[in-house]
């Protein structure tokens, strides 16, 4: 018999004897009653330090997980509709020297002519293509958020100032649109996808 099958013995006393002597009613000898306190320390260690590497993995995944989170808006999103909830376009959103900004890349609503254009637009946009057409511009880190930026509907053909904030582990981009304060605006939420098309 070994230490580890008197360990495992359940109710053990110490009995009188010489050394090597086995205690009657018992498995184990004098020896194993000596030691088993120390291999009880051990026994405990080792389930502590068990313990404590099953919190390195639980952190480890943790930081992986929080690594495979987006942390910046750039990619590609649906744009949804306000009305139906359906993707409308796809935009592109990319960082140059600092600044996000948003250009739609494809409509996934069938448009005549006069829909594929922005007929309402000001300026050098008035008549311009929707594919291709720059609608976010910029947009500049703000804590947590974007801001500092402009949208513009081309649908309507206004420009409003605007705010983005990533949620559900970057996979949503918040975009709000507003005419003075944040208050006062409303909210669009984009789906990211992984490929333009």
């Amino acid at each position: 018999m070994n230490v580890l099958d008197c360990l495992n013995t359940v109710g053990y006393e110490a009995g009188e004897g010489d050394a090597g002597e086995q205690i009657p009613g018992y498995l184990c000898t004098v020896e194993h009653v000596v030691a088993l306190p120390y291999i009880r320390f051990l026994m405990s260690f080792i389930h502590h330090r068990r313990n404590r590497i099953a919190l390195v993995i639980v952190a480890i995944a943790a930081l992986a997980t929080r690594a495979g989170a987006q942390t910046t808006p750039a990619g590609f999103w649906n744009t949804i509709s306000d009305v139906d909830g359906r993707p409308t376009a796809v935009v592109e959103i990319q960082e140059i020297n600092g600044e996000y900004v948003g250009t739609v890349r494809a409509l996934h609503v069938a448009a005549d002519p006069a829909d594929s254009v922005c007929g309402k637009c000001k300026g050098a946009q008035k008549g311009q293509r929707i594919i291709g057409m720059e609608i976010i511009h910029h947009m500049r880190p703000d804590g947590d958020e974007w801001s500092g930026g402009e949208v513009l509907d081309p649908e309507t053909g206004k420009t409003y100032r605007a705010r983005m904030k990533l949620t559900d582990g970057g996979q949503k981009l918040v975009l709000r649109g507003y005419i003075g304060l944040p208050l006062f605006g409303r909210s669009q939420t984009w789906v990211r996808r992984s490929q333009p098309n």
